[in-house]
Formats: structure tokens, C-alpha cells, sequence
């Protein structure tokens, strides 16, 4: 049985760097990337609901998240941050680029 992985990345928006717990969670599809901000994080707390979600193709859960151009920012920035220091590192964690 497959186990949870954690990595912590760095997303940039706008030249500031935002902190996010990523937990790599195993799916029949591949695998599910939870992006939590660490609590520190407070000035994204607006746009991010907690956490969100994305699959292999990137595509974010909850939707809400693409409703503003700040959460639509901040989520592409998570989902490349995602790709370059998790995905890359780990070919098991394989998802289209």
C-alpha cells in the first residue's frame, strides 16, 4: 500500500515568496497534491480556503480557487512550484508537464 509523502515548496508570486506544506496523496489516476500554506502565510488566506487540490494535469480543486485573478495567480504559481521542486524530484510522482 502506497503512503503519504510530504514536501514543503516555496510558490513566487509578484517576487514574494509563499511557503506551502505539500502532501502527495496516492490515486488510482496517479496522485493528488494538497497544497496547504504554512501558518505563516496569512496574506493568502483570502484566496485559499484552507487548502486545495490538484491532479497530475493540474487542475485544482476547490474550483472557487480560479474565480479572481489573485487566486488564479497564486494557483498557477502553486502548480508550477509543485512540478519543479516535487514532481521533478520524484519520477515516481509523474505528471504531465
Amino acid at each position: 500500500m502506497e503512503t503519504t509523502h510530504l514536501e514543503k515548496i516555496l510558490a513566487t508570486v509578484n517576487d514574494k515568496q509563499y511557503s506551502f506544506t505539500i502532501e502527495v496523496l496516492p490515486d488510482e489516476d496517479g496522485a493528488i497534491y494538497r497544497a496547504t500554506p504554512d501558518q505563516h502565510e496569512a496574506s493568502v488566506e483570502k484566496f485559499i480556503p484552507g487548502y486545495m487540490e490538484f491532479d497530475g494535469r493540474g487542475n485544482v480543486q476547490p474550483e472557487e480557487m480560479n474565480e479572481t485573478e489573485e487566486g488564479k495567480t497564486i494557483t498557477a504559481a502553486v502548480w508550477r512550484a509543485i512540478k519543479e521542486q516535487v514532481i521533478n524530484g520524484h519520477p515516481s510522482f509523474s505528471a504531465p508537464l
